[in-house]
Order: C-alpha cells, then structure tokens, then sequence
C-alpha cells in the first residue's frame, strides 16, 4: 500500500484544502509533522528508498553471527538536513554566493580604513577582496550598490 492510497483510505486530507495532508499518528513518526503536502510526501520518503542508499560489507553481515555478538550496531540512517542536502546536490568547485561566504570575502568601510594606516601592504591585502561600490545615479539598475571585486 502506497502512501497515497494510505491517505484516501484513513480520509486524511484536509477538508477544504484538498492538497494538504492531515498527519494521524503513523504519518506523524515519519514525517515529523501535523500537517503536510500532498505533492512533498515523494521528496520526503525519497531518503527511506532502497535504491538510494549505498551497500556497505557491513550490510551483509548477519547480527547473529559470532563476530558480532555482544556488540551494538547504531542506526545507519539519520535524518539528513535541508543544507546537508543541498551541499550533496551540488558539487562543483565554486563557492555560491550568500551571505555567509560574503561575509568571509567583503572588506567593509571600518576595515579599508584600517588597512589604510599601513599604506605599503594595502595594495596586497586588498587586490582579491569584494568591496561595495555605490552606482552612477543615471545608470538603469534597480540597486544603487554593486558588489565589484577589487582588481589592483
């Protein structure tokens, strides 16, 4: 029995919003949640699949051979967050651009000023960084600030 045939038997969609999921007690130790999207239960279980998990030599071993008597085997699977599953996604080489690699890379006003005081490493310190620039008032651009990096 598929999920989906689970929740038109147990009639747990909600009453007027047809698309939402009303979680009973089995739904709810899977999914965490009281209520749900019906078009999200898919990504959700997508972890919970055979085919997506990788066989290890520990998976053939039996639990009531003699080797493995007396010792505990922790669970394999654990609920993986949404960054950790994004960061599997996507594996190229290049940092993206948020704020928090913004943060590790953009020199703000405080810190020029600072780097300023010791005008004969500046020029070293500085080529590479990001900087905010603010834009010529007549250009078309909807922000008044860039982000441009610093050439040399």
């Amino acid at each position: 029995m598929t999920v989906n045939e689970y929740v038109k038997e147990k009639k747990l969609l909600h009453p007027e919003k047809k698309r939402i999921v009303m979680c009973d007690a089995r739904l709810h130790s899977l999914f965490r949640k009281k209520t749900i999207n019906k078009s999200r239960i898919h990504n959700l279980l997508e972890d919970h699949f055979a085919e997506n998990h990788e066989v290890s030599e520990d998976d053939n071993v039996r639990p009531d051979s003699e080797e493995n008597l007396g010792t505990l085997n922790p669970c394999k699977r654990q609920r993986k967050t949404g960054a950790e599953k994004k960061s599997r996604e996507k594996d190229d080489p290049f940092a993206s651009i948020v704020v928090e690699n913004l943060k590790l890379v953009y020199l703000g006003i405080g810190v020029l000023k600072e780097m300023l005081k010791e005008a004969e490493t500046f020029e070293e310190k500085v080529t590479g960084c990001f900087v905010r620039v603010k834009s010529h008032p007549y250009d078309c651009r909807s922000e008044s600030y860039q982000l441009v990096q610093v050439k040399g």
